[in-house]
């Protein structure tokens, strides 16, 4: 299997903010669904597509989001994402959370439009891995105060 840097390495001293937040869930969508936020968000969004299809957008540009598919929105960064017209259907994770503004500067994603960076994590014991995490998280962020 080949490694995909999803982030560089984090110095040692490395301090995460006092003030944080991080809260995310499970959405299965029908093909109405669509979210547009022109002017983004103040924090991080990440969507990692589980099952169907979703679509983002952006100006005239769109990508597919198919199984296996991630993307990280940054703060401020223009969100339009929604369910593909084919199959209908998408089912997917998301989490939002904030950070410092420099946590940008560690993700060693390609980027696909202005603020907005994807990977395509192939079959195996990586989503595997990914989608248990990221369920982790969700069911911290559901649990704590």
């Amino acid at each position: 299997m080949e490694y995909i840097p999803v982030f560089k390495m984090l110095s040692k001293d490395y301090i995460l903010p006092e003030r944080k937040h991080i809260y995310g869930h499970e959405f299965h969508e029908s093909a109405d669904y669509q979210t547009i936020r022109e002017a983004g968000r103040n924090d991080f969004l990440l969507i990692y597509s589980l099952a169907g299809a979703g679509r983002a957008g952006y100006q005239e540009m769109e990508m597919h989001l198919g199984p296996g598919k991630m993307c990280l929105y940054e703060p401020g960064a223009f969100q339009d994402y929604g369910t593909a017209k084919i199959p209908g259907s998408w089912h997917f994770l998301w989490v939002h959370f904030d950070t410092p503004a420099r946590f940008a500067s560690l993700i060693d994603w390609p980027p696909w439009r202005q603020g907005i960076r994807c990977l395509q994590i192939p079959e195996g014991t990586l989503r595997e891995d990914i989608e248990g995490s990221m369920r982790r998280v969700i069911r911290f962020s559901l649990t704590s105060p």
